[in-house]
């Protein structure tokens, strides 16, 4: 994140069949990936070991259609700020963030379609930037991924991401809303393209680019739309290997093979502010809205992940690259609350940019 300163209950038999059923990795929102079913699998989580469920299971295709019938009603609450699939006790439900600030926090429904609704408490989700007051220190090149970075239109910093390349051209991933800031308010798509990309950022550098190195310039960003027709917040920076590295700081370097999240999945992060930082993968599917600051708005995204505790991210990890514990990539870390962070699939992101590991 940048910081802008930021039932039908499923009955026992179904249940047990579909913890025991072949099943592939959740797919995101990504179109067109259409991996062959897998054997069933699970993941060793600091609670346990935890089933690892997919976009193709039948139950979860179910739970996503209901989901998308829904939205429109969830959103109508005034509490509202995200919905999406996860597990509660080994069933099935969806999870419906909740700022009970908000009025009339129990215009929340408590099913959709007979499926029970789990609230959970959240403040608003914002996008994960810092223009207020790690991996903060300025390093050489060939700098690697973790560490901060921003465009010159400002006093803020996110986080440099996975190194990727579009066609022969070398670069990293970041958020829009980190490399393509501009404009009075810093407002995400307003810089232009080939604007210069640094390390530090700004804020970490007392607001300036004195000194410091410039590690690209900006190649290409994903306009945001109104309506939920948002799947990424990303960029792409051109640069070159002698300016930065494919390394992660405190994860080391990843591996060319990009998966899909999934329940119960265990994922580290390496951010300009928190650090190497650990966590779990809550919801899939989600829906939520993200507020931009004053002057930039609040969009709507769909097919985000959703990973807690709270403690995973905070102001500044906007751009940070996310990996299993197999350092495979499999998100790009872009917003947040005290109690959630929000990720968006990494296979998207490379189809939405056209790059490749």
């Amino acid at each position: 994140m940048r910081k802008v300163l930021r039932r039908v209950s499923v009955p026992v038999l179904l249940l047990a069949t579909l913890l025991i059923l072949s099943v592939t990795y959740w797919t995101g929102c990504g179109e067109g990936d259409q991996a062959p079913v897998a054997s069933s699998q699970t993941q060793q989580t600091s609670s346990g070991s935890v089933q690892v469920l997919g976009k193709q299971d039948s139950r979860i295709a179910q739970l996503a259609a209901i989901q998308e019938r829904n939205e429109e009603r969830v959103f109508g609450a005034a509490a509202a700020r995200g919905v999406g699939i996860g597990l509660d006790g080994g069933e099935l439900v969806f999870h419906v963030f909740v700022n009970s600030s908000a009025n009339r926090p129990d215009d929340v429904p408590s099913n959709l379609e007979g499926v029970r609704v789990v609230r959970i408490e959240t403040d608003d989700f914002v996008a994960r930037y810092d223009n207020g007051p790690g991996h903060r220190s300025q390093l050489s090149a060939p700098v690697p991924a973790g560490v901060s970075t921003s465009n010159d239109n400002g006093c803020f910093a996110g986080t440099r991401g996975f190194l990727a390349f579009k066609g022969g051209q070398v670069g990293y991933i970041t958020n829009n809303h980190v490399a393509g800031a501009g404009g009075s308010n810093l407002c995400p798509g307003a810089a232009s393209i080939g604007e210069p990309q640094y390390h530090l950022g700004t804020y970490d550098n007392n607001c300036s680019v004195s000194g410091v190195l410039q590690i690209g310039t900006l190649n290409s960003f994903i306009i945001f739309k109104g309506g939920p027709k948002n799947k990424v917040d990303a960029a792409f920076v051109a640069s070159s290997t002698s300016l930065i590295s494919d390394f992660i700081l405190d994860i080391g370097s990843p591996t060319t093979t990009a998966v899909n999240p999934a329940l119960g999945m265990t994922v580290r992060k390496s951010g300009r502010t928190t650090g190497l930082t650990s966590g779990s993968i809550s919801t899939v599917n989600a829906t939520v809205r993200v507020s931009y600051g004053a002057g930039c708005g609040t969009y709507t995204f769909t097919g985000q992940f959703v990973v807690s505790p709270g403690g995973f991210s905070a102001a500044g990890d906007s751009g940070s690259p996310v990996v299993d514990n197999s350092s495979n990539p499999v998100g790009l870390l872009f917003a947040g609350s005290s109690s959630s962070t929000i990720c968006n699939p990494i296979k998207v992101v490379l189809t939405e940019l056209g790059l490749n590991f």
